[in-house]
């Protein structure tokens, strides 16, 4: 009988060895799928098209444009002015105010331009579609831009391009399908700033 406690004993050893081996090497495992799924996030963050640059302003890592973000200021649509509230999602204007009382109250802003830049601009239809999220007869949630822009109406937005058969009408992209329509300069509407690119 005293022969069967030392094996009994080697035995118990053996098993609680092995358990801690298979612990530790759990714990291991466990610790580098974390130190990946930790990794792949950051590499997903890198990868975003679009990053908020903490300043009122988006950055397009595709193209290197940088886009104004628009705000929810609590302007009211058809008191809030081009000039008396910028950025605000309800501001409206004329396709002429837009390409210059507005464009330069944003070139002008705290003295060196919004967000420290002095040559933003009213973007082509291209570049308004180019961050779309999808264009017809593709379906797109609405509005069809990436959230991260900021507030903004299922409306149209007015571009720098004039139709070439008309003079008195721009290009608008309508951010609630992603359509493109030419419409009268005169008409009030929305307007994004662009800077950058060609």
């Amino acid at each position: 009988m005293d022969n069967l406690k030392p094996v009994a004993l080697y035995s118990s050893s053996i098993k609680i060895r092995w358990c801690l081996t298979v612990l530790v090497a759990l714990v291991v495992l466990m610790l580098g799928v974390m130190a990946t799924g930790n990794t792949a996030r950051a590499e997903d963050k890198e990868k975003k098209r679009f990053v908020d640059n903490g300043d009122g302003t988006i950055t397009d890592r595709q193209s290197g444009k940088m886009w104004e973000k628009k705000v929810d200021g609590g302007g009211i649509v058809g008191l809030t002015t081009c000039l008396s509230a910028p950025h605000d999602v309800n501001t409206r204007c004329t396709w002429d105010e837009a390409m210059r009382d507005w464009i330069e109250t944003v070139n002008a802003e705290g003295g060196s331009g919004y967000a420290g830049y002095n040559d933003w601009r009213v973007p082509t239809v291209g570049e308004l579609q180019d961050i779309l999220m999808a264009r017809p007869p593709d379906v797109c949630p609405s509005p069809c831009i990436d959230p991260i822009f900021g507030p903004t109406a299922t409306s149209v937005y007015w571009s720098s391009t004039t139709d070439p058969k008309d003079s008195s009408l721009a290009g608008l992209v309508l951010f609630g399908i992603g359509d493109v329509i030419f419409d009268d300069k005169s008409n009030d509407t929305r307007v994004r700033a662009v800077r950058g690119g060609p």
